[in-house]
């Protein structure tokens, strides 16, 4: 893969990390433009390389559109790589390489009513799969020749040097961003979680005394680390663009009518047989919170 296709790729790669994703998406307007301008920038880069494996023509009419299509993409990725850089937010300190738009504005762009009021004209027999000539009227008389070969390099080192100085910001965002919430998400779950259930459990099934009393006590605590965890995640946009929204929908319900069967029976609407049932459910749940607590831990260790 050419580098500057490699590089729009891995810039692809850090858009669609999912945080990244899931916050790029709230703005519709800006996320479609970024979308349209990655497609450009890739579909220009395409067509720029496939330029330079052309042979050489004889024929005029594909000299010319060969020509203008070359002059034209690279101005039509420059504006992609600057609508990239609006979109992400991002100010670009990279200055765009204007000798290229003007010589596309002067031979092929506007060549009939350039800005400074001049006029320009192609050498039809100077086109060259290397070369052009064209010259300028205006108020002097000017004979430009172009090296292609020189064009296509400068355009690629633009590009390159744009899409290596998104993908260190977009890195350098996202580590200042884990900088900040260094604190252990798996910490939020102690070890001794598991006998919070077991008391639960001998809440819905001990008669005794305290029992009940002792198993809506653990219910609770479960109940706070659970939501503890939601909404440590949220603090980090990390619960909303991932699936443990789906988890905490199934949890939902089963945590419900433990909660009512310990504080309001009558409330509740299953018997103890399901309620014992939803208390393993959530019991296995929350291993699964646990295990996702640790990767996410693991991915929030920043490197110096």
């Amino acid at each position: 893969m050419d580098i500057p296709l490699g590089l729009l790729s891995d810039l692809r790669d850090q858009i669609n990390r999912r945080r990244m994703q899931h916050t790029l998406l709230q703005n519709n307007q800006l996320w479609h433009k970024l979308c349209s301008a990655l497609d450009a920038a890739e579909d220009t880069q395409m067509a720029a390389d496939a330029y330079k494996k052309e042979p050489e023509s004889d024929d005029t009419g594909r000299k010319y559109l060969l020509l203008y299509g070359l002059l034209n993409i690279f101005t039509a990725q420059q504006d992609a790589l600057k609508s990239i850089y609006v979109a992400l937010g991002y100010e670009c300190t990279i200055k765009v390489p204007f000798d290229i738009r003007d010589i596309r504005v002067e031979a092929v762009g506007h060549p009939t009513d350039v800005k400074d009021k001049s006029h320009c004209f192609i050498v039809q027999t100077s086109i060259s799969k290397n070369h052009f000539e064209y010259h300028k009227y205006g108020s002097s008389f000017e004979r430009k020749r172009v090296n292609l070969p020189e064009l296509i390099e400068k355009q690629e080192i633009y590009t390159r040097s744009l899409l290596m100085e998104l993908i260190e910001k977009l890195k350098a965002d996202d580590k200042e961003h884990k900088k900040k919430f260094q604190t252990k998400l798996g910490d939020i779950f102690p070890e001794t979680i598991d006998y919070y259930f077991e008391k639960v459990r001998e809440g819905l099934t001990e008669k005794e005394v305290g029992y009940k009393e002792y198993g809506k006590i653990h219910l609770q605590l479960v109940s706070s680390k659970i939501e503890e965890f939601r909404n440590s995640l949220r603090q980090r946009n990390e619960f909303d663009c991932s699936d443990l929204k789906y988890v905490y929908e199934e949890i939902g319900y089963p945590l419900q009518q433990l909660n009512l069967y310990f504080s309001d029976p009558l409330k509740c609407e299953v018997n103890c047989q399901t309620l014992l049932i939803f208390n393993d459910f959530i019991h296995t749940k929350l291993k699964d919170l646990r295990q996702i607590a640790q990767e996410i831990d693991n991915q929030y260790a920043v490197q110096d």
